[in-house]
């Protein structure tokens, strides 16, 4: 049988992977959308496009 400290320990680095593997995610995302806006004039926002 599986000691209950194997288990506690699996869980706890499971958790641990799926909260970094989240943050990068999110970090990943933020830089994207940070350097689609940096592309576009700022004018442009809000605005449908131009003719």
């Amino acid at each position: 049988m599986i000691d209950t400290t194997t288990l506690v320990l699996g869980k706890g680095l499971l958790t641990a992977g799926v909260l970094l593997g989240f943050c990068a995610w999110q970090i990943v995302a933020v830089r994207r959308a940070l350097r689609e806006r940096r592309r576009r004039p700022p004018s442009d926002r809000g605005q449908g496009h131009r003719d």
